[in-house]
């Protein structure tokens, strides 16, 4: 289970910018604009199934049954790994010192050995701030927020451009 325990209050594209795209002069709108620009963002997040400004999530996995093992974590790109601990089943949990992590994967692999359950507290995102979040993702930012603000009765759905402006970013797995 994946749960997000702390988030930056930042996000990856401004006010300013969505209101320049715009051309709007007024304030009238800036509550509604956050909001899009926060909707745009967590949509992106969950389109490319990335986190673009640094965020800490605990991902805990279930045991399954064998010595090794490999858990992908949900979240990329990483920043840094946290904590690995075993899970008890009495609520305890014990720290796993010797543990390493798969970068070559599409996502973050980390191996390490538990028959029990395991919880991984990590860091994923880009970045702290928003020039480390790659440019065509916050174009593509500013221009589903706008979308969204041009097209209000709409269905909240991706454009074909933003998606092409996302299609590097985004992984794409295989089933053989």
């Amino acid at each position: 289970m994946l749960t997000l325990l702390e988030s930056s209050e930042i996000e990856p594209i401004t006010l300013t910018e969505v209101k320049a795209h715009l051309r709007l002069d007024t304030d009238v709108d800036d509550d509604l604009l956050g909001g899009l620009i926060a909707a745009s963002t967590n949509m992106v997040e969950e389109y490319l199934g990335k986190t673009l400004i640094k965020k800490t999530w605990r991902l805990a996995v279930n045991s399954l049954g064998d010595a090794q093992q490999q858990i992908k974590l949900p979240r990329c790109p990483l920043i840094e790994i946290l904590s690995v601990s075993r899970l008890q089943p009495n609520g305890t949990s014990h720290p796993i010192r010797r543990y390493s992590v798969d970068l070559y994967n599409l996502r973050p692999t980390l191996l390490c050995y538990s028959t029990q359950s395991v919880e991984v507290v990590y860091e994923a995102g880009f970045g702290l701030v928003p020039k480390h979040v790659p440019a065509a993702i916050r174009q593509a930012l500013i221009m589903l927020a706008v979308h969204f603000y041009e097209n209000r009765s709409g269905a909240m759905e991706i454009p074909m451009l933003v998606k092409t402006l996302l299609a590097p970013f985004k992984n794409v797995t295989v089933q053989l």
